[in-house]
Protein backbone atom coordinates (compact mmCIF):
# COMPACT_ATOMS: atom_id res chain seq x y z
CA UNK A 1 0.00 0.00 0.00
CA UNK A 2 3.14 2.17 -0.49
CA UNK A 3 2.27 5.24 -1.66
CA UNK A 4 -0.89 3.71 -2.60
CA UNK A 5 -2.69 6.70 -5.02
CA UNK A 6 0.41 6.64 -7.49
CA UNK A 7 0.42 2.84 -7.05
CA UNK A 8 -2.97 2.33 -8.66
CA UNK A 9 -2.22 4.38 -11.17
CA UNK A 10 0.78 3.20 -12.60
CA UNK A 11 -0.36 -0.49 -11.99
CA UNK A 12 -3.50 0.50 -14.00
CA UNK A 13 -1.25 1.77 -16.56
CA UNK A 14 1.62 -0.74 -16.50
CA UNK A 15 -1.32 -3.28 -17.27
CA UNK A 16 -2.43 -1.16 -20.20
CA UNK A 17 0.67 -0.62 -22.02
CA UNK A 18 1.05 -4.71 -21.92
CA UNK A 19 -1.87 -4.55 -24.50
CA UNK A 20 -0.76 -3.03 -27.89
CA UNK A 21 -3.55 -0.61 -28.93
CA UNK A 22 -6.55 -2.26 -31.02
CA UNK A 23 -5.32 -5.58 -30.10
CA UNK A 24 -7.15 -8.05 -27.65
CA UNK A 25 -4.69 -9.55 -25.27
CA UNK A 26 -4.49 -13.24 -25.60
CA UNK A 27 -5.06 -15.69 -22.75
CA UNK A 28 -2.35 -17.70 -21.10
CA UNK A 29 -4.40 -20.91 -23.56
CA UNK A 30 -4.58 -18.73 -26.97
CA UNK A 31 -0.91 -18.02 -26.44
CA UNK A 32 0.03 -21.57 -25.74
CA UNK A 33 -1.99 -22.99 -29.07
CA UNK A 34 -0.49 -20.48 -30.92
CA UNK A 35 3.18 -21.82 -29.61
CA UNK A 36 2.03 -25.56 -30.95
CA UNK A 37 0.34 -24.67 -33.95
CA UNK A 38 2.35 -25.23 -37.54
CA UNK A 39 4.45 -22.82 -38.48
CA UNK A 40 4.76 -20.88 -35.36
CA UNK A 41 8.17 -21.44 -35.02
CA UNK A 42 11.36 -20.61 -36.74
CA UNK A 43 11.40 -17.31 -38.44
CA UNK A 44 8.15 -15.76 -36.93
CA UNK A 45 9.25 -17.31 -33.20
CA UNK A 46 12.24 -15.19 -33.94
CA UNK A 47 10.62 -11.92 -35.26
CA UNK A 48 8.29 -12.37 -31.83
CA UNK A 49 11.17 -12.91 -29.87
CA UNK A 50 12.91 -9.87 -31.54
CA UNK A 51 9.63 -7.44 -31.17
CA UNK A 52 9.94 -8.18 -26.82
CA UNK A 53 12.12 -5.84 -25.21
CA UNK A 54 15.38 -7.66 -23.79
CA UNK A 55 16.39 -7.84 -20.13
CA UNK A 56 20.55 -6.64 -19.73
CA UNK A 57 22.27 -9.67 -17.79
CA UNK A 58 22.71 -9.29 -13.99
CA UNK A 59 25.62 -7.12 -13.07
CA UNK A 60 25.27 -4.90 -16.71
CA UNK A 61 22.99 -1.97 -14.67
CA UNK A 62 25.30 -1.50 -12.36
CA UNK A 63 27.91 -0.72 -14.62
CA UNK A 64 25.93 2.52 -16.32
CA UNK A 65 26.92 5.31 -14.74
CA UNK A 66 24.32 7.15 -12.08
CA UNK A 67 24.63 10.50 -14.20
CA UNK A 68 23.92 8.59 -17.14
CA UNK A 69 20.09 8.90 -18.85
CA UNK A 70 18.53 5.89 -18.83
CA UNK A 71 15.28 6.90 -19.93
CA UNK A 72 15.02 10.09 -22.42
CA UNK A 73 11.45 11.16 -23.25
CA UNK A 74 10.37 13.32 -25.85
CA UNK A 75 7.29 15.55 -25.46
CA UNK A 76 6.87 15.17 -21.92
CA UNK A 77 7.63 18.90 -19.92
CA UNK A 78 8.99 17.97 -16.20
CA UNK A 79 9.82 21.37 -15.09
CA UNK A 80 10.78 20.44 -11.37
CA UNK A 81 12.15 17.07 -10.30
CA UNK A 82 13.55 14.99 -13.14
CA UNK A 83 16.26 16.58 -14.53
CA UNK A 84 18.55 16.60 -17.48
CA UNK A 85 21.54 14.62 -15.75
CA UNK A 86 25.19 15.80 -15.70
CA UNK A 87 26.10 13.46 -18.60
CA UNK A 88 23.52 14.74 -21.08
CA UNK A 89 23.53 18.01 -22.86
CA UNK A 90 20.49 20.22 -22.42
CA UNK A 91 21.70 22.65 -24.76
CA UNK A 92 20.15 20.75 -27.91
CA UNK A 93 17.95 19.03 -25.77
CA UNK A 94 14.16 19.07 -27.69
CA UNK A 95 11.92 22.42 -25.73
CA UNK A 96 9.86 19.64 -24.09
CA UNK A 97 11.97 16.62 -22.50
CA UNK A 98 11.99 14.72 -19.82
CA UNK A 99 15.23 13.27 -18.82
CA UNK A 100 15.78 10.44 -15.80
CA UNK A 101 19.52 9.88 -15.29
CA UNK A 102 20.00 6.37 -13.51
CA UNK A 103 20.28 7.81 -10.22
CA UNK A 104 17.02 9.25 -10.74
CA UNK A 105 15.26 6.29 -11.80
CA UNK A 106 16.58 3.43 -8.69
CA UNK A 107 15.66 6.41 -6.45
CA UNK A 108 11.89 6.13 -7.85
CA UNK A 109 12.27 2.06 -7.82
CA UNK A 110 13.60 1.64 -4.47
CA UNK A 111 11.33 4.49 -2.87
CA UNK A 112 8.00 3.08 -4.45
CA UNK A 113 8.68 -0.78 -4.76
CA UNK A 114 12.14 -2.49 -3.12
CA UNK A 115 13.55 -5.42 -4.23
CA UNK A 116 11.90 -4.67 -7.71
CA UNK A 117 13.21 -7.53 -10.20
CA UNK A 118 14.70 -6.61 -13.52
CA UNK A 119 11.67 -7.55 -15.49
CA UNK A 120 9.62 -5.32 -13.54
CA UNK A 121 11.77 -2.57 -13.60
CA UNK A 122 11.60 -2.90 -17.76
CA UNK A 123 7.81 -2.89 -17.22
CA UNK A 124 8.03 -0.07 -14.95
CA UNK A 125 10.31 1.87 -17.39
CA UNK A 126 7.91 1.49 -19.92
CA UNK A 127 4.78 2.86 -17.92
CA UNK A 128 6.58 5.25 -16.68
CA UNK A 129 6.48 7.90 -19.34
CA UNK A 130 2.89 6.96 -19.79
CA UNK A 131 2.29 7.91 -16.25
CA UNK A 132 4.08 11.44 -16.72
CA UNK A 133 2.03 11.73 -19.92
CA UNK A 134 -1.21 10.98 -18.61
CA UNK A 135 -0.54 13.60 -15.56
CA UNK A 136 0.54 16.45 -17.88
CA UNK A 137 -2.78 15.89 -19.85
CA UNK A 138 -4.52 16.55 -16.42
CA UNK A 139 -2.36 19.10 -15.28
CA UNK A 140 -3.35 21.26 -19.11
CA UNK A 141 -6.77 19.72 -18.49
CA UNK A 142 -7.32 22.23 -14.91
CA UNK A 143 -7.82 18.63 -13.20
CA UNK A 144 -5.40 19.62 -10.45
CA UNK A 145 -7.60 22.59 -9.31
CA UNK A 146 -10.96 20.59 -9.00
CA UNK A 147 -12.30 19.68 -5.83
CA UNK A 148 -12.19 16.09 -6.45
CA UNK A 149 -8.89 15.96 -7.06
CA UNK A 150 -8.56 18.01 -3.88
CA UNK A 151 -9.94 15.38 -1.62
CA UNK A 152 -8.41 12.60 -3.29
CA UNK A 153 -4.74 13.94 -3.13
CA UNK A 154 -6.10 14.91 0.94
CA UNK A 155 -6.84 11.33 1.92
CA UNK A 156 -4.04 10.02 -0.51
CA UNK A 157 -1.37 12.63 1.73
CA UNK A 158 -2.82 10.80 4.76
CA UNK A 159 -2.24 7.19 3.29
CA UNK A 160 1.26 8.19 2.50
CA UNK A 161 2.31 10.05 6.07
CA UNK A 162 0.48 6.90 7.36
CA UNK A 163 2.79 4.58 6.30
CA UNK A 164 5.63 6.88 6.52
CA UNK A 165 5.12 6.44 10.22
CA UNK A 166 4.68 2.80 9.92
CA UNK A 167 8.14 2.60 8.34
CA UNK A 168 9.77 4.69 10.52
CA UNK A 169 8.50 3.00 13.50
CA UNK A 170 9.35 -0.47 12.17
CA UNK A 171 12.79 0.84 11.69
CA UNK A 172 13.24 2.78 15.35
CA UNK A 173 11.73 -1.00 16.52
CA UNK A 174 14.33 -3.03 14.90
CA UNK A 175 17.20 -1.03 16.55
CA UNK A 176 17.85 -4.20 19.24
CA UNK A 177 21.32 -4.38 20.74
CA UNK A 178 22.68 -7.57 21.80
CA UNK A 179 22.49 -6.67 25.49
CA UNK A 180 18.96 -5.87 25.17
CA UNK A 181 18.90 -9.87 23.55
CA UNK A 182 20.63 -11.00 26.47
CA UNK A 183 18.27 -9.65 28.81
CA UNK A 184 15.35 -11.02 27.23
CA UNK A 185 17.03 -14.59 27.20
CA UNK A 186 17.47 -14.08 31.19
CA UNK A 187 14.38 -12.98 31.80
CA UNK A 188 12.72 -15.45 29.79
CA UNK A 189 14.62 -18.95 30.18
CA UNK A 190 12.10 -21.11 30.25
CA UNK A 191 10.71 -20.06 26.71
CA UNK A 192 13.98 -21.78 25.33
CA UNK A 193 13.36 -24.86 26.91
CA UNK A 194 13.20 -28.04 24.80
CA UNK A 195 12.35 -30.95 26.05
CA UNK A 196 11.24 -34.59 24.95
CA UNK A 197 8.17 -35.82 26.32
CA UNK A 198 5.46 -39.27 26.25
CA UNK A 199 2.38 -38.76 25.74
CA UNK A 200 -0.67 -41.29 25.74
CA UNK A 201 -3.63 -40.11 24.22
CA UNK A 202 -7.68 -41.12 25.09
CA UNK A 203 -9.55 -39.95 22.48
CA UNK A 204 -13.00 -38.76 23.59
CA UNK A 205 -14.73 -40.25 20.30
CA UNK A 206 -15.42 -43.44 20.93
CA UNK A 207 -15.80 -45.90 17.75
CA UNK A 208 -19.67 -45.47 16.96
CA UNK A 209 -20.38 -43.46 19.61
CA UNK A 210 -19.44 -40.09 18.94
CA UNK A 211 -19.85 -38.48 22.41
CA UNK A 212 -17.94 -40.79 24.90
CA UNK A 213 -18.85 -39.94 28.53
CA UNK A 214 -16.39 -37.39 30.18
CA UNK A 215 -16.39 -40.12 33.05
CA UNK A 216 -15.21 -43.20 30.82
CA UNK A 217 -12.61 -41.30 29.20
CA UNK A 218 -11.42 -40.13 32.35
CA UNK A 219 -11.08 -43.15 34.04
CA UNK A 220 -9.82 -44.83 31.18
CA UNK A 221 -6.97 -42.44 31.48
CA UNK A 222 -6.73 -42.76 34.83
CA UNK A 223 -6.12 -46.31 34.84
CA UNK A 224 -3.73 -46.06 32.26
CA UNK A 225 -1.55 -43.73 34.12
CA UNK A 226 -1.34 -46.07 37.03
CA UNK A 227 0.15 -48.12 34.53
CA UNK A 228 2.77 -45.93 33.20
CA UNK A 229 3.78 -45.09 37.26
CA UNK A 230 4.14 -48.51 37.73
CA UNK A 231 6.81 -48.72 34.57
CA UNK A 232 4.74 -49.61 31.69
CA UNK A 233 5.74 -48.92 28.21
CA UNK A 234 4.05 -45.60 27.00
CA UNK A 235 3.78 -47.37 23.19
CA UNK A 236 1.99 -50.19 24.98
CA UNK A 237 -0.30 -48.08 26.53
CA UNK A 238 -1.26 -45.97 23.49
CA UNK A 239 -2.34 -48.77 21.68
CA UNK A 240 -4.18 -49.82 24.78
CA UNK A 241 -6.26 -46.71 24.69
CA UNK A 242 -6.95 -46.68 21.00
CA UNK A 243 -8.21 -50.36 21.49
CA UNK A 244 -10.30 -48.88 24.55
CA UNK A 245 -12.10 -46.90 21.90
CA UNK A 246 -12.62 -48.86 19.13
CA UNK A 247 -10.11 -47.62 17.18
CA UNK A 248 -8.66 -49.92 14.51
CA UNK A 249 -6.28 -47.63 12.92
CA UNK A 250 -2.95 -47.71 14.03
CA UNK A 251 -2.02 -45.16 17.67
CA UNK A 252 -0.23 -41.86 16.83
CA UNK A 253 3.52 -41.80 18.09
CA UNK A 254 4.02 -41.36 21.95
CA UNK A 255 6.86 -39.77 21.63
CA UNK A 256 7.31 -35.69 21.13
CA UNK A 257 11.26 -34.88 20.39
CA UNK A 258 12.61 -31.85 20.96
CA UNK A 259 9.66 -29.57 21.96
CA UNK A 260 9.53 -25.62 23.08
CA UNK A 261 6.72 -24.40 25.12
CA UNK A 262 5.56 -22.21 21.88
CA UNK A 263 4.85 -25.74 20.17
CA UNK A 264 2.58 -26.82 22.06
CA UNK A 265 -1.22 -25.85 22.97
CA UNK A 266 -0.98 -23.09 26.22
CA UNK A 267 -2.77 -25.46 28.34
CA UNK A 268 -0.76 -28.40 27.75
CA UNK A 269 2.62 -26.41 28.66
CA UNK A 270 2.37 -27.43 32.36
CA UNK A 271 4.07 -30.83 31.36
CA UNK A 272 7.46 -28.61 30.74
CA UNK A 273 7.08 -28.14 34.74
CA UNK A 274 7.61 -31.68 35.57
CA UNK A 275 11.30 -33.21 36.66
CA UNK A 276 13.07 -35.32 34.14
CA UNK A 277 11.33 -38.55 34.84
CA UNK A 278 7.73 -37.17 36.17
CA UNK A 279 4.09 -38.62 35.21
CA UNK A 280 1.45 -35.71 35.18
CA UNK A 281 -1.80 -36.20 36.15
CA UNK A 282 -5.01 -36.90 33.84
CA UNK A 283 -5.38 -33.72 31.66
CA UNK A 284 -8.09 -33.24 29.63
CA UNK A 285 -9.77 -30.99 26.67
CA UNK A 286 -12.59 -30.91 24.09
CA UNK A 287 -10.68 -33.98 22.16
CA UNK A 288 -9.94 -36.28 24.81
CA UNK A 289 -7.65 -37.17 28.05
CA UNK A 290 -4.29 -37.09 28.20
CA UNK A 291 -1.22 -38.45 30.32
CA UNK A 292 2.40 -36.90 29.43
CA UNK A 293 5.47 -38.01 31.08
CA UNK A 294 9.15 -35.94 30.74
CA UNK A 295 11.86 -37.49 29.55
CA UNK A 296 14.78 -35.08 29.42
CA UNK A 297 15.05 -31.19 28.95
CA UNK A 298 17.59 -29.16 27.80
CA UNK A 299 18.38 -25.28 27.35
CA UNK A 300 19.06 -23.73 24.34
CA UNK A 301 22.62 -21.15 24.07
CA UNK A 302 21.62 -17.87 23.49
CA UNK A 303 23.59 -17.80 19.95
CA UNK A 304 20.93 -19.88 18.75
CA UNK A 305 18.09 -17.80 20.09
CA UNK A 306 19.48 -14.04 19.29
CA UNK A 307 17.27 -14.27 16.03
CA UNK A 308 13.97 -15.41 17.41
CA UNK A 309 15.09 -12.79 20.48
CA UNK A 310 15.69 -9.93 17.85
CA UNK A 311 12.47 -10.44 15.93
CA UNK A 312 10.22 -10.80 19.22
CA UNK A 313 11.14 -7.36 20.84
CA UNK A 314 11.04 -6.04 17.16
CA UNK A 315 7.96 -7.17 17.71
CA UNK A 316 6.94 -6.27 21.05
CA UNK A 317 8.08 -2.56 20.35
CA UNK A 318 6.15 -2.33 17.34
CA UNK A 319 3.07 -3.12 18.93
CA UNK A 320 3.78 -1.01 22.00
CA UNK A 321 4.13 1.89 19.39
CA UNK A 322 1.21 1.39 17.91
CA UNK A 323 -0.72 0.75 21.22
CA UNK A 324 0.89 3.88 22.20
CA UNK A 325 -0.68 5.93 19.27
CA UNK A 326 -4.17 4.21 19.59
CA UNK A 327 -4.45 5.25 23.14
CA UNK A 328 -3.67 8.95 22.13
CA UNK A 329 -7.20 9.84 21.15
CA UNK A 330 -11.35 8.63 20.93
CA UNK A 331 -13.88 8.93 18.79
CA UNK A 332 -17.36 9.79 19.57
CA UNK A 333 -20.34 8.77 16.64
CA UNK A 334 -23.46 10.56 16.32
CA UNK A 335 -25.70 7.76 16.93
CA UNK A 336 -28.41 9.82 14.50
CA UNK A 337 -25.94 9.57 11.54
CA UNK A 338 -24.42 6.02 12.42
CA UNK A 339 -27.53 4.36 13.52
CA UNK A 340 -27.39 3.50 17.81
CA UNK A 341 -24.89 1.16 18.11
CA UNK A 342 -25.44 -2.20 19.29
CA UNK A 343 -25.30 -2.39 23.61
CA UNK A 344 -22.11 -4.93 24.63
CA UNK A 345 -23.21 -8.22 26.42
CA UNK A 346 -23.35 -6.74 29.45
CA UNK A 347 -25.69 -3.72 28.84
CA UNK A 348 -27.85 -6.30 27.19
CA UNK A 349 -28.54 -8.52 30.09
CA UNK A 350 -28.68 -5.57 32.50
CA UNK A 351 -31.97 -4.13 30.24
CA UNK A 352 -33.33 -7.78 30.01
CA UNK A 353 -33.48 -8.40 33.86
CA UNK A 354 -34.93 -5.00 34.28
CA UNK A 355 -37.76 -5.53 31.72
Amino acid sequence: MRILWMMVVLLSSMAWSQVKAGTPASTPAQSAEKERAPGSQGDDKDKDDDDKPAVPAAGAAARVDPNAAVLTIDGVCRPKGTQQGKGGSSSKAPACQTVVTRAQFESLVMTLMPGMSPQSKLQFAHSYPRLLAMADAAEARGLSKTKRFEVIAAFARLQILSQELTHELKEEAAKVTDDEIAAYYRKHPHDFQRATLERIFVPARVAGAPNAADDAVSKQAEELRVRAVAGEDFTKLQKAAYEGAGFQANPPSVLLEKLRRSQVPPEHAFVFDLKPGGISQVFRDSRGAYVYKLDSTEQLPLEETKAEIRKTLERQRMQDGMEKLDKSFTTKMNPAYFGTPEPDKGEKEEKDEKD
